[in-house]
């Protein structure tokens, strides 16, 4: 569970830097690099602000290149979003570029 105030904006948790995320911005995308590229089963990310306006595109890029994209996801706060994998590859870096 995280330590950020539930659904709420808080400093302790990430937001984009900006009031509206309608443009292609990269300051409504986080990325996030595991320090060991690794074979994922599920990708789970908490959200402490409420996401049901929407979630562009989640981006899981390999270490060959290639990738899975999911796309227009909807989270709830304080409720975790979990992703099943199927791939057999190694992650490289996963992208998640939100609707404000």
């Amino acid at each position: 569970v995280p330590d950020a105030e539930v659904c709420t904006a808080s400093t302790k948790a990430w937001l984009p830097d900006v009031q509206d995320c309608d443009d292609i911005s990269d300051k409504c995308i986080l990325k996030l690099k595991p320090d060991v590229e690794t074979q994922l089963e599920k990708l789970s990310i908490w959200f402490a602000w409420n996401a049901a306006s929407g979630i562009r595109f989640v981006k899981i890029l390999f270490i060959d290149g290639t990738f899975d994209t999911f796309e227009q996801l909807y989270a709830h706060c304080d409720q975790p979003l979990t992703l099943r994998l199927t791939s057999q590859k190694r992650v490289k870096e996963v992208s998640y570029n939100f609707t404000h």
